[in-house]
């Protein structure tokens, strides 16, 4: 009899002992898989933060040009003004030093406009810099924003990786302390003299045990097909939920604002990659399918993240296109006030 639990007993233990491997396997995997993410994750914010950089440093000198175009064009009406002037109290018989006085200042004019000529040309310029740095910047937030997606995905992969592990090396320890007991329980049975109290005692144990064993394999049976009950509910639930979000990406892509905005364009790429993974996955019973449904969630979340964001700067925005636009209205308004 012992020998025979005790064979049940090691197979159970390589088993779990496999299993233990498997897992430890499994969860260098899945840490390796999210260090990777979390150095992707690291290395877009770090392009972001010089992106961003660059983008401040073309808009300062975008300021600066622009400054020094407004300088150059008030120049050239104060000297437009003052040639103007002169031109008009130009006498019937201009002295001598007259003339010299005209070319003086129609020189200046000529001057002043080469400068406005030229200043205007390093405003283009530093605006052509800085829609290149902007677009580097909304390359940048877009690779970000994938890392992130990628990281929020591994992170879920490695927990339940680990768990697994804990969960199967602590199956080993079990199997471990039942073959030491039953090592202890056959020595003490066998000890010389026999003792009949303490072999009815054991008969006893074990007939329990097997009851016991019996009744477990019961609830484990139960448990199983109430866990697989349970996933079949919740493949179903997320299946109803990512057909109601089938049609959100198409609606993403026909918004106004779209091509300008590399997170809108990274959600909808994401809702259709998770909508083509659901619908690959439905073919298969329940029991075979490999839906992650927690690292799904956690994509959605931080697609929902973008979104926020997206919708915060685009708010940003338009406050500041319609302050713009004010202020706008208000100077033209006032110059129409001072040419009257």
């Amino acid at each position: 009899m012992f020998d025979h639990i005790r064979a049940q007993l090691a197979q159970q233990l390589a088993q779990a002992q496999a299993a233990a491997q498997a897992d430890a396997a499994a969860l260098q995997q899945a840490q390796a898989a999210q260090a990777q993410a979390a150095t992707a994750v690291s290395a877009a914010q770090a392009s972001l933060q010089a992106a961003r950089t660059s983008a401040a440093t073309a808009q300062a000198d975008v300021n600066a040009a622009q400054a020094d175009v407004t300088a150059d064009q008030e120049a050239v009406t104060d000297a437009q003004e003052h040639l103007t002037d002169y031109e008009s109290e130009r006498p019937q018989k201009p002295p001598p030093g007259w003339v010299d006085g005209l070319i003086r200042l129609q020189d200046a004019l000529t001057a002043a406009r080469d400068a406005l000529t030229t200043a205007q040309g390093t405003l283009a310029t530093a605006q052509n810099a800085l829609a290149t740095a902007n677009a580097q910047v909304a390359a940048a937030q877009q690779q970000l924003s994938a890392a992130q997606t990628a990281l929020a995905a591994a992170q879920p992969r490695t927990a339940q990786a680990q768990a697994a592990l804990t969960a199967a090396q602590q199956q080993v320890v079990t199997l471990q302390n039942e073959a030491a007991t039953l090592d202890a329980e056959q020595a003490r049975i066998t000890a010389a003299p026999l003792n009949r109290l303490d072999l009815q005692q054991a008969a006893d144990a074990q007939t329990a045990a097997a009851l016991a064993a019996r009744q477990d394999r019961h609830d484990r049976r139960a448990h199983r097909a109430a866990a697989a009950a349970d996933r079949a509910a919740t493949l179903s639930a997320q299946d109803a939920a990512v057909d109601g979000l089938a049609g959100l990406p198409a609606e993403i892509r026909a918004l106004t604002w779209f091509s300008h905005s590399p997170r809108l364009a990274a959600v909808a790429h994401g809702l259709d990659a998770i909508v083509a993974a659901s619908a690959a996955q439905r073919a298969k019973p329940p029991d075979q399918r490999t839906d992650d449904v927690t690292a799904t969630g956690a994509i959605l979340q931080a697609m929902l993240s973008q979104l926020q964001t997206t919708l915060a700067e685009a708010a940003t925005s338009l406050a500041t296109a319609q302050a713009s636009l004010t202020q706008a209205i208000t100077d033209v308004a006032n110059a129409k006030k001072a040419w009257l």
